[in-house]
C-alpha cells in the first residue's frame, strides 16, 4: 500500500482508507502488509506536524491485527526514504529498523559499468560524470536509468 494514496480530504477519510488496507490484510493472513512511504502517514497537508488521530488509528489497527491474526500473523513492513522523516510515534510501532546507506560515487560508477558491459555505449558517455549526477540513486534507479537511456537511443535510431 502506498501511504501517499491513503491521504484524503479529511482525517476520517484517510482513517477509513487505512482501515480498509488493514482489513484486506486480515482477510489474506498470513501475509505481509507493505506500507510504502510510511512517513506520509499522519502528515498534515501543510507539512508542519503530525495528525495524532491518524497515528493513533494506526496504533489501534496494528494492535487489533495482532489480536485477530495470532495463529497466522500479518507481518507489517514500513518503508521510508529517510528514517528521520518518520514520526517517532509511528517508528515505535516497529520492532526493527533496517537502514540502507546511500551508494558512494565510486560504487555507482562501478555498478553502472557492470550493468552496461553488454550495452553499446557511445564515445560521449562518461560513467564518472553520470556517477556524480546520480547521488542518492539506488541499484533499481541506476537500472531504470540505463534501461530508459537504451530505449531512448533505440527510438532515436529508429527515427533516423
Amino acid at each position: 500500500v502506498d501511504c501517499a494514496s491513503l491521504s484524503a480530504d479529511s482525517t476520517g477519510a484517510s482513517e477509513a482508507k487505512l482501515q480498509a488496507a488493514f482489513a484486506e490484510a486480515e482477510i489474506y493472513c498470513p501475509c505481509v502488509l507493505l506500507l510504502h512511504n510510511l512517513s506520509m502517514i499522519g502528515r498534515i497537508r501543510d507539512d508542519v506536524g503530525a495528525d495524532s488521530r491518524l497515528i493513533s488509528s494506526l496504533h489501534r489497527f496494528m494492535k487489533d491485527l495482532r489480536l485477530s491474526c495470532n495463529e497466522y500473523p500479518v507481518v507489517v513492513v514500513g518503508t521510508v526514504g529517510r528514517l528521520q522523516d518518520l514520526f517517532p510515534d509511528v517508528q515505535t510501532l516497529f520492532l526493527h529498523d533496517l537502514g540502507m546507506e546511500s551508494l558512494s560515487e565510486d560504487q555507482r560508477k562501478l555498478i553502472m559499468a557492470a550493468l552496461s558491459t553488454e550495452l553499446p555505449l557511445g564515445k560521449d558517455v562518461n560513467l564518472a560524470k553520470l556517477a556524480k549526477l546520480t547521488a542518492g540513486y539506488l541499484l533499481s534507479d541506476l537500472c531504470a536509468l540505463l534501461n530508459h537511456a537504451s530505449h531512448a537511443a533505440c527510438s532515436r535510431l529508429k527515427a533516423t
